[in-house]
């Protein structure tokens, strides 16, 4: 995963954020896994959403509806939350809670590649760096908040999206009570995968 810039090189020179400069010109094997990384969040967003679908019940369009005009990311977990805390029995309760904190943690990688500040150093030319914005108000810059990005970091956040997509399929077939959930066969993979006790 990505490392600090004062771990990997203390006394880099940096540029971040300077527009217009070709950041993705010296680097053009980033864009496609950036673009990716975006994409496979996409995915799991949408699972949600039909997590939140089933949940409600009713009307699939007006679910649908209910889902989206929540704006905030934390908003529409804590209504999965609450309508799971409603409405599920404990073990599957469980199972979308520990489905929702990987979803938690892999949402904060999304959210710094869509808002954060690009950047890149001329000492460590294959990888691109990446911070948030209150990095850029003092100078000289922290070189702890500044993180160091290759190439397989970005291929490591697509992975875990896709890990969650099919997370998320699963539980939602679970939901469905879908043929592919016969003998709890869904439950027990999920449980296994997320090191939980069937208690």
């Amino acid at each position: 995963m990505p490392q600090p810039l004062s771990k990997v090189r203390r006394n880099a020179t940096v540029g971040l954020n300077n527009v217009g400069d070709g950041l993705f010109c010296r680097h053009p094997s980033f864009p496609p896994l950036i673009v990716e990384a975006l994409r496979s969040w996409s995915h799991a967003e949408s699972f949600m959403m039909q997590i939140f679908i089933e949940l409600l019940g009713g009307p699939k369009e007006t679910a649908a509806l209910v889902f989206l005009s929540i704006n905030q990311r934390s908003a529409r977990a804590a209504a999965i939350d609450a309508m799971a805390s409603a409405t599920l029995p404990l073990r599957a309760n469980r199972l979308l809670k520990s489905i929702m904190r990987k979803a938690k943690s892999n949402a904060a990688a999304r959210d710094l590649i869509a808002h954060g500040v690009w950047g890149d150093s001329a000492q460590i030319p294959d990888v691109v760096l990446l911070t948030h914005f209150s990095t850029t108000l003092d100078k000289p810059y922290d070189h702890s908040r500044i993180m160091v990005y290759k190439e397989n970091d970005f291929e490591i956040i697509i992975n875990n999206n896709k890990d969650l997509v099919r997370m998320l399929m699963s539980f939602s077939f679970i939901l469905m009570k879908h043929p592919a959930n016969r003998d709890d066969r869904l439950y027990a993979e999920l449980e296994k995968e997320l090191k939980m006790d069937k208690t």
